[in-house]
């Protein structure tokens, strides 16, 4: 008979699992379509798993209870109770492979042979286990009804040996795939699983293995499927958290899958209308209705705004038939308080990897990738998304040439008609990226100012000038000032003018060598804050220039107000001038006015000697423009100021 005997206890522990789970756990769970679909999910092949593993404990028991019992009359349930118990254990074995397989996401994805050759040992183990009430090979009754193991015994050890192999090498593989806290219990189960066996096998009259594969059940149901950190309280859908991990796996197992973003774009507004409880059941309403495009287990709640599907293998034009239906649903009406409401919605579908290759793009796609999306129901296109994945490279790519200082700040000299010198230059930021190259200003400067970096990038061009003024001494060169480009982000900020002045008196520059940019789209919303601001700057002895003059609503007015030193009047007008006899002539009567108020004329823009002359004749005193020169690089600018020669121009 046997010395020791846990599969009581392996009953019992796995029952007290089932219990636990269908009570406590099954709310949250709803079992997906289909058997394919069930096998490929990690809950229910774990619900298959404790089954199994309950049935076959029962088995178990049931046997050794009737063992070496005299009555004959039990010879055939003892036999019957014996043959389920190797033919689930059997299964056990290729279950906990596949648990293993759909925790770390390698079982998606697989092609048809992949599982003929997973299924194959399986198979040949089943099939030996069928056949022995014929053959004796796996087990016997003697007269006295004692089990007594068979020849071909150590070839189901074997067998199964396939597996537990199998596991660890994808676990191995794929280790990148699963979350720190899974890795630990599933080299714990291994480890738990193989010294029960390994007991069993060495020593018959122990039986281990069942207990040890309930304690390892155990610990899945504990570490593995504990769903209350992944799941939203309010939908019971899976959250962020839930979608990140899945996500992680699927990309490191490379597995290609869509994901579907429905973002409900007046939400706040319509929680402004109603009572928190009627906005929670409205979200439970969206969740509900989401189910009847794909199953539960593909639904996360993103955010508070935010329903995410995924549709995993290549199955785009499933997500895109999912994401046409959903506009065809928001287009109607929703219940909130037994009152229609509209909910306005932005679906969009993207692709792993076709669209986005990381887990970071993802996640920056779907936070703040859309913000600027008008609001109202409509799909979103590829070539809108490849327009959002272009903004966030560029975003990458300006926060790491901050984070190394790697941003270049270029000077265009600017000629004074005056002196035929060169006396003063505008510093332009500029951003060149390893894998984007050159990315123009209008791209990245609005999404400095969008996402705050605009003050880093303001204070580094401040420096950069107030070094390169203090480096060089530019005034023996002749540059009187240097223009810097002065952002509204940038006035708003708390302490900004502080921060100006301790870094020009650290490089011994004064106030009147910077002259600061601002732009007429700015100077019209000036607030009295900004306007203070701009008054102790003027104090210090900065100067100011109005940036763009003409194209925005032009206001003599804000020119007086202003104190602005000098106007820069747009290339727009210059250009525009050489083709309509009235813009030119709009021109010449701007530069007039802006010369009669004691106020410079610089005119970008100018690239040929008849633009040249056309605008000197018409009173501007100061030119920049390609025809003097592109912006330059600090070395090269200073060497184009070594080599100034007045008459070559």
């Amino acid at each position: 008979m046997y010395t020791l005997n846990l599969d009581p206890a392996a009953l019992v522990l796995s029952a007290l699992c089932f219990i636990y789970i269908m009570t406590t756990r099954q709310k949250q769970y709803a079992p997906p379509k289909g058997l394919k679909a069930q096998l490929l999910s990690q809950h229910f092949v774990f619900m298959l798993l404790l089954l199994v593993s309950i049935v076959s404990s029962a088995a178990s028991v049931g046997s050794v209870y009737l063992m070496g019992r005299p009555d004959r009359q039990f010879y055939f349930l003892q036999y019957f109770l014996l043959e389920l118990y190797f033919v689930l254990h059997t299964t056990l074995t290729m279950l906990f492979v596949l648990y293993f397989m759909n925790v770390s996401g390698t079982a998606i994805g697989r092609k048809k042979s992949f599982y003929w050759y997973f299924i194959l040992p399986y198979a040949l183990g089943e099939a030996v286990t069928l056949s022995n009430p014929v053959t004796s090979l796996i087990f016997y009754l003697d007269a006295d009804m004692i089990y007594h193991r068979g020849v071909l015994m150590p070839a189901l050890y074997c067998l199964a040996a396939v597996y537990v192999l199998t596991g660890i090498f994808f676990f191995v593989r794929y280790q990148k795939a699963i979350p720190r806290k899974d890795s630990i219990a599933i080299c714990s189960a291994v480890v738990l699983s193989l010294l029960g066996v390994g007991i069993q096998a060495l020593h018959p009259e122990y039986l281990t293995e069942l207990f040890a594969e309930a304690l390892t059940i155990l610990g899945f149901m504990v570490m593995l499927e504990d769903r209350s950190g992944a799941t939203d309280p309010t939908t019971l859908v899976f959250n962020r958290r839930a979608f990140l991990d899945t996500s992680r796996r699927w990309m490191e197992t490379e597995q290609p899958y869509s994901v579907l973003l429905v973002k409900l774009v007046d939400l706040d507004r319509i929680s402004r209308l109603f009572d928190s409880r009627d906005v929670d059941s409205l979200l439970v309403d969206v969740a509900r209705w989401l189910e009847t495009v794909t199953e539960r287990e593909n639904i996360f709640r993103y955010g508070q705004e935010d329903f995410v599907l995924t549709f995993v293998g290549l199955r785009q034009e499933e997500a895109e038939e999912a994401a046409r239906r959903t506009l065809q649903r928001f287009a109607s009406p929703w219940k909130a308080e037994e009152t229609e409401v509209q909910l306005e919605v932005t679906v969009s579908v993207i692709r792993v990897s076709e669209d986005v290759n990381s887990l970071s793009m993802l996640q920056d796609l779907l936070q703040w990738g859309y913000q600027d999306t008008p609001p109202g129901s409509l799909l979103i296109s590829h070539d809108e998304l490849a327009a959002l994945k272009r903004k966030l490279a560029i975003y990458d790519a300006l926060r790491h040439a901050l984070d190394n200082k790697s941003l270049q700040i270029w000077y265009q000299p600017i000629w004074s008609a005056d002196t035929g010198g060169i006396i003063a230059a505008e510093a332009l930021s500029r951003l060149i990226d390893d894998k984007l190259g050159f990315i123009p200003p209008d791209e990245f400067i609005p999404l400095a100012e969008k996402t705050g970096m605009i003050h880093e990038l303001g204070a580094f061009a401040f420096e950069e000038v107030c070094r390169v003024l203090s480096a060089y001494n530019l005034r023996e060169k002749g540059i009187h000032y240097l223009e810097l480009n002065l952002s509204l982000y940038q006035l708003l900020r708390e302490g900004v003018l502080e921060k100006l002045e301790q870094c020009r008196a650290a490089y011994g520059v004064e106030a009147g060598q910077i002259n600061l940019e601002i732009t007429e789209s700015v100077s019209s919303d000036e607030t009295p804050a900004v306007q203070e601001l701009l008054r102790h700057l003027q104090e210090l002895g900065y100067t100011f220039s109005l940036d763009d003059y003409g194209t925005g609503y032009s206001n003599l007015a804000r020119l007086i107000e202003g104190s602005y030193a000098n106007v820069k009047i747009d290339k727009s007008l210059l250009w525009g001038g050489e083709k309509n006899p009235s813009t030119a002539r709009l021109l010449r009567n701007m530069i007039r006015i802006i010369r009669s108020l004691d106020m410079n004329v610089v005119q970008e823009g100018v690239e040929t000697k008849d633009q040249l002359e056309r605008v000197v004749k018409a009173g501007c005193n100061l030119v920049q423009g390609y025809y003097f020169s592109k912006p330059l690089r600090e070395a090269d600018f200073i060497s184009f100021l070594d080599s100034w020669d007045p008459l070559a121009y």
